[in-house]
């Protein structure tokens, strides 16, 4: 890996039961390539275009939901906007205050 590309286990809960997620991230390219895929253990695959700002439900190798912009609101602002208004708005933070300094401190000064 390079110094722009990122990796993240993570432990989620689904119906009370643990299991752990990968995370990767890499800012080493080109805009149409930012794209998530999260596979489920249902078999389910939700495709996120970041670029696009559009989402896909592939369940048994077919797309059965999709969503995304219609163009009518800018990309970025679409792409944050609900971030916004949840910290800006709502006064929701994402995750509790010693979480957030915790991520920070990893992120940004490696402890």
């Amino acid at each position: 890996m390079d110094d722009s590309t990122y990796e993240a286990r993570i432990l989620c809960t689904s119906d009370g039961e643990p299991f752990e997620a990968l995370i990767v991230t890499s800012w080493r390219v080109t805009a149409a390539a930012r794209r998530t895929s999260v596979r489920f253990a249902s078999g389910a695959e939700l495709l996120l275009d970041h670029h696009a700002v559009a989402g896909y439900l592939v369940q048994n190798g077919r797309i059965t939901e999709n969503f995304g912009t219609d163009g009518s609101v800018p990309r970025r602002e679409s792409h944050y906007i609900g971030l916004y208004r949840r910290l800006l708005v709502d006064r929701r933070p994402l995750m509790p205050r010693e979480q957030s300094s915790l991520l920070h401190n990893v992120l940004l000064r490696g402890e």
